[in-house]
């Protein structure tokens, strides 16, 4: 058996286990037995009303055994799990788009219960106590084709750069690291506003040194960073432990190591640009190793950019470092207010309330985060919640099939919506296709900076700044993952209820009231033939 992602793996296999459990809980009560008693004490009524009093035994028989041979069919394929899987043979399909593989097709990566390398395999409470699960086999069968179907099609989708993800994850980042967040609060103090204030008195070309107009508006400028009054000007005004002190650059500020406590006291460009210490270098290490996430689609990001034939400018970091310091949240508090936050950071050290503190943070951020991160959210939630259904829609079989009296309308009916949701995940594959390729035609990114828009979206995706083709996408998107679901389910479901209604009408209809028929004049035509 195979599923979509390692999620699925496990709801599949608690699914099935929970059908197990239900299934031997109403054959242990009886409850599997019912709908015979019904289906035999419905027929004695019927043929009781019949006009015909003189074939009681032979109406009831007639339709009893038909129906009983129905119900007996579904009760063993359908509802008793006889075919033994073993967890380990349930496997995870992830597939992934490589970056340097450009538009082919993803790659497919085979991974089996516990072993799936996530923090699933981690989770004490889903040990079942066996490693062994039983499937009717019809289910077997058709969950087998239904999935197998809905994955080639999604495989069948080209690759392509995740713009959403990307955008979304980079204007969502922030700096964890409170003593590293300090020093660049620092640096926007003693750097770049004063350099900022020199730049708007001096009033030089926007487009100094061919550097792009919105270039001031970041701590990396390349004309603070060049400019002989701005960053070789400034200095920081507190010493700093990530730059030692020397004699000859800090005793301007201290006159010897012992007054500096060993701290330095570096000029603007030496404290951004100096490798490795330097505050550029800890930054994009900080984002690469710290955050998963950025480190997971670093790769494409960078492939992106090289497809759109984009020039870095001046390097392929300092354009991730620009996008996350220009959408931050709190940096452009800083850039707006002149706002100083290093209080907030000390105080969350010495009250050691960090926690609590850091939960408040990412109820705040969540909901500043506007329209920015909720198609992302409905792209990565609905998987989970199409798992979840499938969980469910599997432990009730046996609830249905009984609540049914076994009727093959409803086997017909739960295979159909089975099937459909299985298909989700194709739709939403389809869906994210077509956000992605909107993204790209409606912001410029095929051809153009990926960062570029990333900021432009961060800074107009929500409240009176909201852009109407951002917000047009957003909307899209979301209701994409919505609402083409829902409508193939309901065609499916119209469709099998119809089929299903047609399966009944073939085992209880005008076909075998004729055969019925034909059996009680059998002696008649027998007593006729004999007598001539």
């Amino acid at each position: 058996m195979i599923v979509n992602d390692a999620f699925e793996l496990y709801t599949t296999v608690m699914g099935w286990h929970i059908n197990n459990g239900l299934f031997l809980l109403m054959m242990g009560t009886g409850i599997i037995l019912i709908p015979f008693a019904f289906i035999i004490g419905g027929n004695i009524i019927e043929a009781r009303n019949n006009r015909d009093k003189d074939d009681i035994g032979v109406s009831f028989f007639n339709k009893t055994e038909m129906q009983l041979y129905v119900a007996f069919f579904v009760l063993l394929l359908c509802v008793n799990p006889m075919v033994n899987l073993s967890v380990n043979n349930v496997k995870a399909m992830d597939s992934t788009c490589n970056p340097g593989d450009g538009g082919s097709t993803p790659d497919v990566e085979e991974n089996a219960y516990r072993n799936t390398g996530t923090t699933y395999d981690q989770v004490q409470e889903l040990d079942l106590g066996s490693d062994t699960i039983k499937i009717p086999v019809i289910w077997y069968v058709w969950d087998y084709v239904a999935s197998s179907l809905s994955l080639s099609a999604k495989a069948a989708l080209p690759c392509q750069t995740d713009i959403r993800r990307i955008s979304t994850i980079v204007s969502t980042t922030k700096i964890e690291d409170m003593s590293l967040a300090d020093e660049f609060g620092m640096f926007m103090r003693d750097c770049w506003r004063p350099s900022l204030n020199r730049y708007l008195h001096d009033k030089p070309p926007m487009t100094m040194g061919g550097a792009p107009a919105d270039d001031v508006e970041w701590a990396g400028s390349e004309i603070f960073l060049n400019g002989q009054q701005y960053y070789r000007h400034f200095r920081a005004e507190e010493g700093l432990t990530s730059l030692p002190y020397d004699t000859s650059r800090d005793e301007a500020k201290a006159t010897n190591y012992t007054l500096a406590d060993g701290k330095g006291y570096p000029f603007c460009d030496e404290w951004w640009m100096i490798p490795e210490n330097g505050l550029r270098d800890r930054l994009i290490h900080h984002f690469k190793t710290d955050h998963t996430d950025l480190a997971s689609f670093w790769p494409e990001y960078v492939q992106s950019q090289l497809d759109n034939n984009v020039t870095p400018r001046p390097t392929y970091d300092d354009m991730l470092l620009k996008s996350i310091l220009m959408t931050d949240i709190d940096t452009r508090k800083m850039v707006m207010g002149n706002d100083y936050p290093r209080s907030t950071w000390k105080e969350r050290a010495r009250d050691g309330s960090a926690m609590t503190s850091r939960g408040v943070a990412v109820i705040t951020d969540i909901m500043s985060m506007g329209d920015r991160s909720k198609a992302l959210v409905t792209q990565t939630a609905a998987p989970m919640l199409r798992a979840i259904l499938l969980m469910v829609i599997t432990f009730l079989i046996p609830i249905m099939l009984i609540a049914s009296g076994y009727s093959l309308g409803a086997v017909v009916t739960i295979m159909l919506v089975k099937f459909s949701v299985y298909f989700w995940i194709f739709l939403f594959a389809v869906a994210a296709w077509l956000d992605n390729y909107l993204l790209s035609a409606w912001s410029g990114v095929s051809g153009g900076d990926l960062g570029g828009w990333i900021i432009f979206n961060s800074r107009y995706s929500q409240g009176e700044n909201m852009d109407i083709a951002v917000s047009a996408l957003n909307f899209i998107t979301r209701w994409m993952h919505i609402l083409l679901p829902i409508l193939f389910t309901s065609l499916l479901t119209t469709v099998g209820v119809k089929a299903g209604g047609l399966s009944n009408d073939a085992l209880s209809g005008p076909g075998l009231r004729e055969a019925g028929e034909a059996g009680k004049s059998a002696p008649r035509d027998a007593g006729k033939f004999g007598g001539k």
